[in-house]
C-alpha cells in the first residue's frame, strides 16, 4: 500500500455505468492504470435499493484494489435519464425509478468524496472522445443502439446537452413511415423500428413469411438470436439486418446535416453482435454515397466506426468526467 499512499491522490479516480440491469465500475490511477473493475446487476425493486447496489459496487470495487475511501479523489457516475449535471440531482431516471434523485449527495454523504454526474450516453461519449478515439476531438457523435437509441455529442470539443438537457435523443425522432407506437406515446420513433426490442418483434413478424428460417427452431427470437441467424445467412434474419440498416444509416446522415461532426460511433447492446450489425449499415451508407456527393463528403468510407465490445465506454466516461482541471474545484465546492 506504501507505493500507492505515494501519489497524487487526485489521480485516484472511479468511473460508475449505471444500467436498468448493471453497474460496472472502473478504478484508475494518475496514470489510467486500471487497478479495479466489477460489474453487479442493479437492485431496482425501489429506488432506494437501487442506491444501495450502487454503493455496494463502489465499495466492491474499492475493496478490490484495497485503496482506502480517504485516497479517493473523486467519483464520476453515467445515469440513464435526465440529470441537472449543477446540482447533482437525477430529475428521471425510468429504469431505476427514481424520480428527484439527489444522487451527488447521497454519495457525497456516503463516501466523502466529490461527485460529478452525467447522462450515460454523453459520459460514454465523453470516454470514447478521451480514451478510445484519443488525439484532438473536436466533434463527435456517438450512437448507442441497445433497449434504447440515444445519441452523445461533442461540439467544439466539449458535451453538448442543449437547453433542457435533451439533446441526443435521436431514438425519438422519426424516419420512414412506420405506425409502429413507440413508448413515449408517438408513432414510428426510431427506436419503435430498430432498438433491441424492436428488432426482435420485427423478426418474429416475419416468421409465417419465411418459413425454412432458422429462426423457427427457438422458443422466442431475441436480437442476438437475428443477428447470428443474419451471419449465417438466414434469409428472414438478413432481411431484418439490412432494414435496420437502412433506419440507422438515414438517421446517421440527418444527424451530420444537423451537427457536422469529424467522427461518428456506434455501440450499445445491438452493436456487440458485431459485423452482422455493422455491414448493413456500411452497405446502405455506401448506397447513400453513390446517390449524393454531398452525403459522400459528410460520410466518407471510415468515418463510422464501431466501437470494440470489450471497451467500457460508460465507466471511462465517468472517469472522463473527473479530468484534472476541475476534479480540485469540484470537491471543495462540494466538500466545503
Amino acid at each position: 500500500m506504501d507505493q500507492r499512499q505515494r501519489r497524487n491522490a487526485n489521480g485516484w479516480r472511479l468511473g460508475v455505468d449505471v444500467g436498468g440491469t448493471k453497474i460496472a465500475t472502473l478504478l484508475v490511477d494518475d496514470d489510467n492504470r486500471v487497478w479495479a473493475s466489477v460489474q453487479r446487476p442493479t437492485d431496482t425493486r425501489t429506488p432506494d435499493h437501487a442506491l444501495q447496489s450502487l454503493a455496494d459496487t463502489i465499495w466492491e470495487t474499492l475493496k478490490q484494489a484495497d485503496l482506502p475511501i480517504r485516497l479517493l479523489a473523486g467519483i464520476g457516475i453515467g445515469i440513464p435519464g435526465q440529470v441537472d449535471t449543477q446540482s447533482g440531482i437525477v430529475r428521471h431516471a425510468v429504469n431505476l425509478g427514481w424520480q428527484s434523485v439527489d444522487l451527488r449527495g447521497f454519495i457525497n454523504a456516503t463516501f466523502g468524496t466529490a461527485c460529478v454526474i452525467e447522462n450515460d450516453v454523453r459520459a460514454a461519449a465523453l470516454g470514447i472522445q478521451r480514451y478510445w478515439l484519443a488525439g484532438s476531438i473536436d466533434s463527435m457523435l456517438y450512437v448507442s443502439i441497445g433497449t434504447g437509441i440515444a445519441a452523445g455529442m461533442i461540439l467544439d470539443g466539449a458535451v453538448y446537452r442543449g437547453s433542457h438537457g435533451m439533446a441526443g435523443e435521436i431514438g425519438h425522432a422519426r424516419f420512414g413511415s412506420s405506425t409502429i407506437r413507440c413508448r413515449c406515446g408517438n408513432y414510428g420513433c426510431l427506436e419503435a423500428v430498430v432498438a433491441g426490442p424492436a428488432i426482435a418483434n420485427y423478426a418474429q413478424s416475419l416468421l409465417s413469411t419465411f418459413p425454412h428460417s432458422q429462426l423457427h427452431q427457438l422458443d422466442s427470437v431475441t436480437t442476438p438470436a437475428v443477428y447470428a441467424a443474419a451471419e449465417a445467412g438466414d434469409e428472414l434474419a438478413v432481411s431484418v439486418a439490412h432494414m435496420v440498416g437502412d433506419q440507422l444509416a438515414q438517421a446517421l446522415y440527418t444527424m451530420v446535416l444537423a451537427y457536422d461532426c469529424d467522427h461518428i460511433v456506434l455501440g450499445g447492446g445491438v452493436s456487440r453482435a458485431g459485423s452482422a450489425f455493422f455491414s448493413p449499415i456500411e452497405q446502405a451508407l455506401d448506397g447513400l454515397r453513390q446517390q449524393s456527393s454531398l452525403a459522400a463528403s459528410l460520410l466518407p468510407a471510415g468515418r463510422v466506426k464501431l466501437l470494440d465490445r470489450d471497451f467500457a465506454a460508460g465507466a471511462w466516461g465517468g472517469i472522463a468526467l473527473l479530468d484534472s482541471q476541475s476534479l480540485a474545484r469540484v470537491a471543495q465546492a462540494q466538500l466545503a
